[in-house]
């Protein structure tokens, strides 16, 4: 009762202890649907909707990437992929695990009920963990490595789907013609002379 097994039973054999874990000691692999893999994105507050995703939502992966060369820059933000199933953030895996459970304090103690706010989890370098083909994985691996990602929240009451969207280019968004100069800080500075 309450647990699962961790590797495959087959008929008419004994069901033994060591054949059994529970949900919280199969971890976040028991949530990963078959044929799909969990790949997790390097987020922050600013690029992760400030914080407000949870575990069981549906995101789209937007990923800004350089296609210019020398000193010409040619950004373009693409969205990479669509109703992506959000599977933890950090280390909230969407179920109440021994660890997250509070004790309350000795009777006619104060209880401190500080919320604790969205953003306040990811205000550092965090991951989200998402649901994905092995192709997929793939893919985003490849584009965390290329360019600067970032999660839009879908809503819960949008159709499940993909939409037919163009690329954003620097110039179809500030509705200039010619690329944008890339200008790169000096990678150092010389100072002649003086004491």
């Amino acid at each position: 009762i309450g647990q699962i097994s961790s590797v495959p039973i087959f008929s008419g054999e004994q069901v033994v202890a060591t054949k059994l874990v529970t949900v919280d000691d199969a971890g976040l692999a028991f949530y990963v649907p078959k044929g799909y893999r969990a790949v997790a994105l390097a987020v922050d507050v600013f690029n992760a909707v400030g914080g407000h995703v949870k575990p069981g939502n549906h995101v789209d992966i937007l990923g800004s990437f350089d296609f210019g060369s020398g000193e010409k820059s040619d950004l373009r933000t693409l969205t990479l992929m669509q109703d992506v199933w959000v599977l933890s953030v950090v280390d909230d895996i969407g179920a109440i695990t021994a660890r997250q459970v509070r004790q309350l304090p000795p009777e006619g103690s104060e209880i401190n009920e500080e919320a604790t706010r969205p953003s306040d989890v990811l205000t550092q370098q965090a991951t989200i963990t998402v649901a994905v083909s092995p192709q997929d994985a793939q893919k985003l691996t490849m584009a965390q490595e290329l360019g600067r990602l970032n999660i839009v929240l879908r809503s819960l009451w949008e159709a499940e789907g993909a939409v037919e969207l163009q690329p954003s280019t620097v110039p179809g968004v500030l509705g200039i013609p010619e690329q944008v100069r890339f200008r790169s800080r000096p990678a150092y500075r010389l100072i002649e002379g003086g004491q």
